[in-house]
């Protein structure tokens, strides 16, 4: 189990993201899990659903998978696939 006591930050995972997306290669896949129902979380979430669409849509597909019957803040599933 992961430390739950330890929050990723809207300041810090954006910089992230771009840094790996930099880092991908062809046709490969990044993968994201939003969490969000503690401390920063919804702030997080909220900055990161702007912040995807954003992404150059010429070389990156952004996937968002949402649970649908689920309730209770579930996690938000992404993919960011290259060059597809």
């Amino acid at each position: 189990k992961g430390d739950h006591n330890i929050f990723t930050k809207k300041e810090t995972s954006i910089p992230a993201i771009e840094a790996g997306l930099e880092l991908l290669k062809e046709d490969g896949i990044m993968t994201l899990i939003l969490y969000y129902g503690r401390e920063t979380g919804f702030e997080e979430k909220d900055a990161l659903l702007e912040y995807l669409p954003t992404i150059d849509s010429s070389k990156y597909t952004v996937v968002e998978m949402p649970f649908v019957n689920r309730s209770n803040c579930p996690p938000i599933p992404i993919l960011i696939l290259k060059g597809r």
